[in-house]
């Protein structure tokens, strides 16, 4: 058992739960919500560069999360989460210096792979698995509010850093600066107050007393399916295939929300803000609803909102429909934040959590990789947006039938963890 003047109880999860929440605001908010901000200055910054080209940045950015995201079970045994994530921030850090200092395409693309693998682990993934080792239930709503974290970043800095990038004192070098030194502190409070399990310190779960899932020595008791045994089922093909479509069609759209809008005459940072506000609203009722009725239901809901969206958009529409789409889009956000890691928990248990978590990671980041550029090749070709934002929206019909199919909780995890929960 190790010592700890932080660590004194089940209490400490509380602190867990603030750190987590500040990293999502940070990582997945300020650094990379803000992101396409910054497409439209470096492009005109670099007229030698194409949409498609710079696009890469996200295949690269969703490649590199997705190869780590394979190994994430193995790194996270071998290494513990606490090293990974603060390994991980120090990579954050290089990026983010590479985006501010980048004069030449290879220079963003590197920085790209860097936040990718950065953010395979500083991310909601880890959060799952530090939450269901510090909290006995009710992940889904503690996961869902760490996700507000970064919705809520999007919203208060995507205007905050168009104005930055707008301002010629500042440009998108100087703002990418500023996110560097953010980056910077919060490296260091993560690293300095993190502690990514209770059961080194012989501290019980917050809540253990009312649904067991640690013996009285704090350790964690598993249930449900290994990696292997998962593979064999249709939840874990439907479920993965489904969740690497929806990643492709909702982050593909999302990433180019900012220009599409722009080259429709309306605000790129308001019409952002107005996603992540969607997000920050519909992410923790979502929550509460997969805790009280599983997560079958939230799926297909984000689903439903994701094919809405596209083919509003695919109308090129006025602003008012446009606001509409975009706040769909936000809520459909929510299921490669919160959603993937209860997914796997409810679905598969928590045996084998980290493994079955990083092959569906990987997967849905292979759609994050290749959403933006498929998006962005359509328009250098076709000169418009319009005909792959529909056969997204076909896409999406079939995806949701998948996802329905794999968010069905196999048998032996509901049998297994009833009966832990229920032991006295």
């Amino acid at each position: 058992m190790q010592k700890s003047k932080l660590v004194k109880s089940s209490s400490y999860a509380w602190v867990v739960m603030i750190l987590l929440i500040f990293m999502q605001f940070i990582y997945a908010g300020l650094t990379l919500s803000t992101v396409t901000l910054y497409m439209e200055p470096i492009l005109a910054a670099h007229p030698n560069i194409s949409r498609t080209a710079y696009a890469l940045t996200i295949t690269l950015n969703g490649g590199a999360n997705a190869i780590v995201s394979v190994f994430y079970g193995q790194l996270v045994e071998k290494f513990g989460l606490k090293k990974m994530i603060a390994f991980c921030a120090i990579l954050m850090l290089l990026g983010v210096f590479l985006y501010a200092k980048g004069t030449a395409l290879w220079m963003f693309y590197l920085a790209a792979i860097l936040e990718g693998i950065s953010l395979c682990f500083c991310s909601g993934a880890s959060c799952s698995i530090i939450f269901s080792k510090w909290f006995a239930h009710s992940t889904g709503t503690l996961l869902s509010a760490t996700a507000i974290g970064s919705g809520l970043a999007g919203v208060i800095f995507s205007p905050i850093v168009a104005n930055w990038i707008a301002n010629p004192a500042i440009g998108w070098n100087g703002a990418l600066m500023i996110n560097l030194a953010i980056v910077a502190v919060t490296a260091v409070v993560l690293i300095a107050f993190l502690k990514d399990s209770p059961e080194p310190y012989g501290v019980q779960p917050m809540w253990n007393d009312k649904v067991k899932i640690a013996s009285e020595s704090g350790e964690i008791i598993p249930y449900g399916v290994t990696a292997k045994e998962a593979f064999k089922t249709a939840q874990f093909w439907c479920g993965t295939l489904g969740i690497g479509l929806i990643a492709l069609i909702v982050y593909g759209t999302i990433c180019n929300i900012a220009i599409y809008s722009s080259d429709l005459g309306f605000n790129g940072g308001v019409m952002l803000s107005v996603m992540y506000a969607a997000n920050i609203v519909l992410q923790l009722p979502f929550g509460i609803l997969a805790d009280k009725l599983g997560i079958r239901v939230c799926m297909v809901a984000y689903s439903i909102m994701a094919i809405i969206a596209v083919f509003i958009y695919a109308t090129a529409p006025a602003i008012g429909m446009f606001y509409v789409a975009t706040i769909f889009v936000g809520g459909a956000f929510c299921i490669l934040k919160a959603t993937l890691p209860v997914y796997t928990l409810q679905v598969f248990g928590n045996k084998d959590q980290g493994k079955i978590m990083g092959y569906m990671i990987a997967v849905m980041n292979c759609g994050v990789a290749f959403g933006m550029p498929i998006l962005n090749a359509a328009y250098d070709v076709t000169g418009s947006y319009s005909g792959m934002f529909k056969l997204f929206g076909y896409a999406a019909i079939v995806l949701t039938i998948m996802l329905f199919v794999g968010c069905k909780p196999i048998a032996k995890v509901v049998a297994e963890k009833k009966a832990i929960e229920n032991s006295k």
